[in-house]
């Protein structure tokens, strides 16, 4: 343990020479066997700033047993008053005013007048710097306060039972780490200097700092502080600094102070993580936590309390992300100096504010993402201005989102779902997985495999696939929003395999493929061609495109309604017209307000549900504005009809009537007269009675 105040302090010892002679001893010798030191604390003046000099020579060390601290390097274990049952509280700070030296004004300023393990008990307090709410000596006034802790070959151990603090009212209060330093114990290390936020004071909590020193003589490995499972460290300032130090917590980490508690771990190369959590990292009491570097957080949490927040600025692998009430997680940075997410839990809140972005899948990895809470995509954080609107999700890595959580992007053509496939040479696949909802505005420029539920709400822009997307429906996409546009096919491509509803009031523009599932317009279909190579397409709405019919059915209405397109062709498939009654409601009626191409499959007349009485003549089920076309010009190919579901004793008259179809019913002629019929019908195809068809 190094006990320090400041570098000029050292020069007023009278001592340089001597301690450099100790210190190139050291060097050249072996550890010496370690050393008992009390720190007695309680002093009858009062007086516990007990790392000053007493004498007039600076030599005797007032208020240790034996007289101490211990010289610099040598390995001693030191414990604050050695008595459980006593309660003492010990301030480390200069006695004397020092001015800082031009020639060392950072974080190592200071004597280094020892290298120890530290004992703290139940009930004692260790001060590093000090503050006026907490009563404590006015000495910290003086210069910079440093305890540091020194590993000399073998680990180095800090057991706090008790409480350490580092207090800040201007200079700094700090906790140095040389090589690995163990924190452990029930206590509490805490970085507060009693200040509450609407105090101006309170700014001093960034100098409030555990920093990283350098390695442990002999050794290549940087600082390291392991924090136990059963220690925390609590309050608000630095936790690392300036990359110079590794952190791994197995205990908790709270930013409970005002202001801000960083987290910052030591530079390393793109493999390592420098920082790990498997304990509890939480922001509570309004305050916030920022992790600045990559995080293993495999078997820990990383929660925001109500009322805070949580700042992860470069990258977070595993572990669970949590938030309650109004407190969120938050990403920082934009494209790739955004912050990567891979295969972790939220269960809460995870915000993309305004201009900000988030990368999954760091490095091209494969992951899962298990969404259990809410992951909001763009706009502003109470009080900020973003300079851009809109946020960015981009794929670096194939990606699951599994849970029952849900995705909302603002009412921003800004929104962005991208990906960047430098790592792995392809597109990558996002999957939204089966209990997931994606809601919201914005671009789709990557593979998108839904499974789960997508609304394209917006109310003023669309939710677009454009350049680069591919949005494949294995789930439920709905086209709700009032904007001009809600769901656009623009650049991209949509392939249906399950279930799309276009809301009526609502509008899809753009081309679609369907090879299986339902497809249910009761808005508007425009601009492109759906492609239906599989499934079912009805509704009651308008279909202002081309409906391209090549082993699907075709359904207007909705059992049965009425449905209006631009143009059709059919070569396979199905066009299944419903009528269930004598009256025009209980009618399916497709219009075709542009050409229609019938060369080939099925137009099937479906009375499996009439209850009129029988007689019924109509001749506007189907009709067609532009060109009808009912053989293909070269091939010769036609659509065959077909009438399913009457009951005995009834058959239909179907023919072409002009461009309408007319359908009449009537009773089941004699034998004799079934030739006359047929030769009246001019039927393009064939007449068939009693063939199933697929149910609607």
């Amino acid at each position: 343990m190094n006990i320090a105040t400041n570098s000029a302090q050292f020069a007023q010892s009278r001592r340089p020479a001597r301690l450099l002679s100790a210190l190139l001893a050291l060097a050249l010798a072996p550890a010496a066997h370690a050393v008992d030191y009390t720190w007695l604390g309680n002093a009858s003046n009062n007086n516990w700033f007990s790392n000053f000099t007493y004498g007039a020579n600076y030599a005797t060390f007032f208020n240790w047993s034996p007289s101490g601290p211990p010289s610099y390097g040598s390995p001693a274990n030191i414990f604050i008053d050695n008595n459980p049952a006593k309660s003492s509280k010990v301030q480390i700070a200069p006695f004397n005013y020092v001015a800082p030296s031009p020639y060392c004004t950072g974080l190592s300023c200071g004597i280094s007048a020892g290298a120890a393990n530290l004992t703290i008990d139940s009930g004692d307090t260790v001060v590093i710097g000090g503050s006026i709410p907490f009563s404590d000596g006015y000495y910290y006034a003086n210069g910079q306060s440093r305890l540091e802790m020194i590993d000399t070959g073998s680990g180095a151990t800090l057991v706090n039972n008790g409480v350490l603090r580092l207090s800040s009212e201007g200079n700094n209060a700090v906790l140095g780490i040389t090589g690995i330093v163990t924190l452990s114990g029930s206590g509490e290390t805490w970085l507060n200097n009693g200040y509450d936020a609407s105090n101006s004071r309170s700014s001093y909590n960034d100098k409030q700092i555990i920093y990283g020193v350098g390695s442990a003589f002999g050794s290549s490995v940087g600082p390291k502080l392991v924090i136990d499972a059963g220690h925390t460290v609590r309050g608000s300032g630095r936790l690392g600094y300036n990359n110079t130090l590794s952190i791994t917590n197995h205990g908790t980490v709270r930013a409970d102070g005002p202001g801000e508690l960083i987290v910052g771990g030591a530079y390393t190369n793109q493999a390592a993580f420098s920082l790990i959590n498997t304990g509890l990292m939480q922001a509570t009491n309004g305050s916030r936590l920022r992790i600045n570097n990559r995080i293993d957080n495999s078997g820990g949490v990383i929660e925001a309390l109500a009322g805070s927040d949580v700042i992860i600025s470069e990258a977070v692998t595993g572990g669970t992300l949590r938030s309650s009430g109004s407190g969120a997680l938050r990403t920082y940075g934009s494209n790739s100096y955004a912050t990567y997410l891979t295969g972790l839990t939220l269960e809460g809140h995870l915000h993309l504010s305004d201009g900000v972005h988030a990368n999954f899948g760091a490095f091209g990895a494969t992951n899962t993402i298990v969404n259990n809470g809410l992951i909001s995509v763009g706009g502003q954080i109470s009080g900020s201005t973003p300079y851009i609107t809109g946020s960015t999700l981009t794929f670096y890595g194939d990606t699951t989102f599994a849970g029952t959580g849900r995705i909302e992007m603002t009412d921003d053509a800004n929104n962005k779902i991208a990906y960047y496939g430098g790592y792995i040479n392809r597109t990558p696949v996002a999957t939204l997985g089966a209990g997931q909802v994606l809601t919201g505005a914005g671009e789709i420029k990557t593979t998108l495999i839904n499974q789960g539920r997508i609304e394209a709400n917006g109310a003023l822009n669309a939710l677009k696939i454009g350049s680069g997307g591919l949005l494949t429906n294995q789930g439920e996409i709905v086209v709700s929003g009032a904007a001009p546009i809600g769901l656009w096919v623009n650049g991209g491509q949509l392939k249906n395999e399950a279930t799309l509803t276009v809301e009526a009031g609502s509008v899809l523009s753009g081309s679609v493929t369907q090879t299986a599932g339902v497809s249910k317009i009761q808005g508007t279909l425009q601009d492109g061609t759906f492609f239906l190579q599989g499934g079912l397409l009805k509704g009651t709405g308008t279909i202002n495109s081309t409906v391209y019919n090549t082993g699907g059915i075709f359904a207007p209405g909705t059992s049965p309604g009425t449905l209006t397109i631009a143009n059709y062709t059919q070569t396979a498939g199905d066009l299944v017209l419903e009528i269930d009654g004598d009256a025009y409601a209980l009618q399916d009626h497709l219009t075709i307000t542009g050409n229609a191409n019938f060369y080939g499959g099925r137009v099937v007349l479906d009375f499996s549900d009439y209850t009129g009485g029988g007689n019924l003549s109509f001749a506007d089920i189907l009709r067609v504005e532009g060109t009808l076309r009912l053989a293909h010009p070269v091939t010769g190919a036609a659509s065959v009809f077909e009438v399913v579901g009457l009951g005995a004793g009834m058959h239909a008259d179907v023919a072409w009537n002009g461009n309408a179809l007319s359908v009449a019913l009537a009773p089941v002629p004699e034998p004799e007269t079934w030739a006359m019929l047929l030769a009246g019908l001019g039927l393009v195809g064939a007449f068939a009675r009693k063939r199933p068809v697929q149910s609607m």
